[in-house]
């Protein structure tokens, strides 16, 4: 029996096949990225983070007004050991990330947000670093047990949505932290330690993380918002809150923070 190759027949039928193919992988592709593709927030909204849950929605992370306390425990002489912010910036060798250092350096930070939400209106930066300064070693502290934004831990990375754009890492890591509170029945508390925070993003991390100060990832987020990633590793269930340096200072010197509970 004798077999004839068809070379024209065979042609149009693996043309037909790749088409077929391409075809069937746009299509995976679009189901993929519509799955993913979040509305980005309302640039003109008052809200200023999200969290997408399911993977679609974004669900606002609402704020808390705290007050700063005298730290609860203490600890004899670290809060001397820790050393003023100035000095801490000079040995770090990292003052434009050192917000708080002095005006300079929180200039440095601001000046790489771009802001479009009132929520994050940037209030005098002369009075934000005397602020900070005189936080230094303080309890920042909140109200009740658990915040009201409540999250599942799912053993995944935690993406959280900032209505504002960080024109690089620095800033991002400057302007905002991410923190862990200790919590009791009656309040959740942060020992403030600008010189903690700003270890981030350095080989002396896990310091920042053991003081409540988490590394996160930053990555830009449709056409004005950031993407702030914080590695599964880092969390586990609590209680745990975002700053944005530029907001975070009321009047009477009470403390905005962007809460959320993770169980």
């Amino acid at each position: 029996m004798e077999f004839f190759y068809n070379k024209k027949t065979t042609l149009t039928h693996a043309a037909k096949s790749f088409l077929l193919l391409c075809a069937l992988l746009f299509t995976s592709s679009t189901i993929k990225a519509q799955a993913t593709d979040v509305v980005e927030p309302d640039s003109s909204s008052a809200e200023l983070f999200y969290v997408i849950p399911d993977g679609k929605t974004l669900q606002v992370i609402s704020y808390e007004v705290g007050l700063i306390k005298e730290h609860k425990n203490k600890f004899g002489d670290i809060a001397s050991k820790v050393g003023k912010i100035a000095d801490a910036a000079g040995i770090l060798g990292s003052v434009g990330v050192i917000a708080g250092a002095n005006i300079g350096s929180l200039n440095t930070a601001l000046g790489g947000i771009k802001v479009m939400s009132t929520a994050g209106s940037i209030a005098d930066v002369a009075e934000i670093t005397n602020s900070l300064a005189g936080a230094e070693g303080h309890d920042f502290t909140y109200d009740g047990a658990n915040a009201k934004t409540i999250l599942k831990k799912d053993g995944k990375d935690l993406q959280i949505i900032a209505n504002l754009r960080c024109t690089s890492e620095e800033a991002a890591l400057a302007a905002l932290k991410v923190v862990r509170f200790k919590a009791t029945k009656k309040d959740r508390r942060l020992r403030w330690f600008q010189t903690k925070a700003a270890l981030i993003g350095t080989s002396k991390s896990e310091e920042a993380d053991k003081a409540g100060y988490l590394s996160f990832g930053y990555q830009n987020y449709g056409d004005h918002s950031t993407m702030l990633t914080i590695p599964a590793s880092q969390l586990e269930p609590g209680e745990y809150g975002i700053y944005f340096l530029a907001n975070m200072f009321e009047p009477n010197l009470a403390i905005r923070c962007y809460t959320f509970s993770l169980e």
